[in-house]
């Protein structure tokens, strides 16, 4: 995770393929690796490895990057499918923390605003800030499509949490966006 936060791919892909060689039928581990494969722009590895799980049943996290694939690739009606279907599965496990359950609410959040659907969207900024208020990526996201909306108080207050959490560029761009539309 520290390398592909780091952008050193070919570090994070190396490493994630000796924990598959350690377990072979780690479907998590062959997604992880898809998803570095993305990010280095190797689309159609990245979508042989995600064509079907080994296992009988998807794990939410193959599940969220194969809906990932699937955004990249055009297919946000699918993408958004899955993504349902990961986030539910997620919501029904006790054992998931608040930060992760919140992150697979905004995701889908994301999903919905890319496809227009504001409503969904905004429920689903609403449910992931529900389960973590301090998800300042949600409150980003939930700022964005505020300004998109042109609700200027609604992104000044979500933009303004976001960048006092983690003080993104995009985040204060937001909350700049909205002092101006609202005369500060």
């Amino acid at each position: 995770s520290g390398n592909l936060a780091l952008h050193k791919f070919h570090t994070a892909l190396a490493a994630e393929r000796e924990a598959l060689a350690a377990e072979p039928f780690n479907d998590d581990a062959r997604a992880q690796i898809a998803s570095i494969l993305m990010e280095m722009g190797r689309y159609k590895e990245a979508g042989s490895i995600l064509d079907r799980p080994r296992t009988r049943d998807a794990s939410s996290t193959w599940m969220s990057i194969r809906a990932r694939y699937d955004e990249l690739t055009g297919n946000l009606t699918g993408a958004r499918v899955l993504l349902a279907q990961a986030t539910a599965m997620v919501d029904r496990m006790a054992s998931i923390s608040a930060y992760t359950r919140s992150w697979y609410h905004m995701r889908d959040a994301q999903l919905a605003f890319e496809a227009g659907d504001n409503a969904a969207a905004s429920a689903g900024f609403d449910e992931a800030l529900r389960i973590f208020p301090d998800n300042a990526m949600a409150l980003l996201f939930q700022a964005k499509l505020y300004r998109a909306e042109h609700d200027w108080p609604r992104t000044l207050a979500s933009a303004t949490r976001s960048a006092q959490l983690y003080p993104l560029p995009q985040a204060l761009g937001y909350e700049a966006d909205a002092q101006r539309a609202l005369g500060d």
